[in-house]
């Protein structure tokens, strides 16, 4: 019994690290976006990395069984390997060594969290377009479905 719970607090203990992790790198990534110096390219790429995060919203909801987890196990990832990629070395080091100092300095529970209410409006803007677009672009042929009318019925007779 005692092997099962020192395996439980051992797993207790890394998924608290890997949650740690997490929030220093998310906040890093807000950091970034605003460095003054940051290429318009990486700072683009950086917004919509934070928004896709932070957004209740994903490309594939959570609630899809495997599938809705594997976008932001795979696409998140990605994303940040493609904004390390165009950032330079030495902002993004900066910013990591700011993260991880607030963070200590907070005592890891209060940060100083982006209140970007544009972001929200623009995320839920563009899911309502693609909504309405989707619904203007299919709803012709939802609606052009043959129907069998009664006149047709007394005509015959």
């Amino acid at each position: 019994m005692d092997s099962v719970a020192s395996c439980y607090r051992s797993t207790l203990k890394r998924v608290k690290g890997w949650a740690k992790q997490l929030k220093e790198h998310t906040y890093t990534l807000w950091l970034v976006s605003k460095h003054p110096r940051l290429p318009w390219t990486a700072r683009i790429l950086a917004v919509l990395i934070l928004v896709y995060i932070l957004s209740p919203i994903d490309l594939i909801p959570d609630f899809i069984p495997i599938l809705g987890l594997l976008d932001d196990i795979i696409l998140v990832p990605i994303f940040i390997w493609l904004l390390l990629k165009i950032t330079p070395a030495e902002i993004y080091e900066e910013c990591q060594n700011a993260a991880r100092q607030e963070m200590q300095e907070s005592g890891s529970t209060k940060l100083k969290a982006p209140k970007q209410y544009l972001g929200a409006v623009i995320v839920i803007s563009i899911w309502l377009l693609l909504g309405w677009w989707f619904y203007s672009r299919f709803s012709a042929i939802w609606n052009s479905t043959p129907q069998s009318s009664g006149s047709d019925a007394a005509t015959e007779a």
